[in-house]
């Protein structure tokens, strides 16, 4: 399974692409859901913690609709940063050693049923990672042996993906960086005037996933709708509307 996975993160266009064979393994560790995030700046000059982007894989639609608010407050990734590998059921067991906003954060990730996870922290000079590898809130009792289980697997995975996306992708502007072949996808239909739901049933989709393609073009290209992202696909030749 790791030569495989070695193999298929060296053949990603993206880091997008990364991800998805990422959570493939994670996934064959027992856990349904990933979240990957980096930052060169965890903690502010100023005192105050970033909001760090994340790559998500398998979360509850429209779970980051309030995050914005909550992620500069994350307990999870602050414990991640300053202790290193966190398990969040001994964050949530000391509870009252927490801020207010701390506790919410935790109580409005539990609302969408992300109670169970393991965060795996990748450091290195200008930058920190981590990989979190989030458990069925279901399976209280036994994940102690999951996580026992798949901790030693997990970092060197996290590490190992963390070292390869840094150096492939985390050096090129956001106007740069690589669309999948899906994206490029619904992107030049989009070029061509179609909506959501015609993207979704020419492709053979469904819309929700097409809104999530489209969200991460935004990301990539750095654009705030879809206008602004088909205007500079084109001039960066990624797509042609002719």
């Amino acid at each position: 399974m790791i030569g495989r996975f070695m193999s298929d993160i060296d053949r990603a266009r993206c880091v997008d692409e990364a991800v998805d064979v990422l959570h493939d393994v994670i996934i064959g560790l027992g856990f349904p859901q990933l979240v990957y995030g980096w930052t060169r700046t965890p903690c502010r000059v100023d005192g105050k913690w970033a909001a760090v982007p994340l790559h998500t894989r398998n979360f509850p639609a429209k779970w980051d609709r309030d995050w914005e608010r909550h992620s500069p407050h994350d307990p999870y990734f602050r414990n991640s940063y300053v202790t290193g590998e966190t398990d969040w059921k001994d964050v949530r067991d000391r509870r009252e050693e927490l801020s207010v906003e701390e506790q919410a954060c935790i109580d409005y990730a539990a609302d969408w049923g992300l109670h169970q996870g393991l965060t795996v922290p990748v450091a290195s000079r200008g930058r920190f990672a981590f990989v979190t590898a989030v458990g069925d809130p279901t399976n209280g009792s036994r994940w102690q042996d999951s996580v026992g289980a798949a901790r030693p697997l997990l970092k060197l995975v996290a590490h190992y993906f963390d070292s390869v996306v840094a150096q492939r992708f985390h050096e090129m502007p956001a106007t740069a960086r690589p669309l999948s072949e899906r994206e490029l996808e619904c992107l030049a239909w989009s070029a061509r005037g179609k909506t959501i739901e015609d993207i979704a049933t020419i492709i053979d989709i469904s819309p929700e996933t097409v809104r999530i393609y489209l969200k991460r073009i935004n990301q990539k290209l750095d654009t705030v709708n879809r206008a602004h992202a088909i205007a500079r696909a084109v001039a960066l030749g990624l797509i042609d509307i002719k």
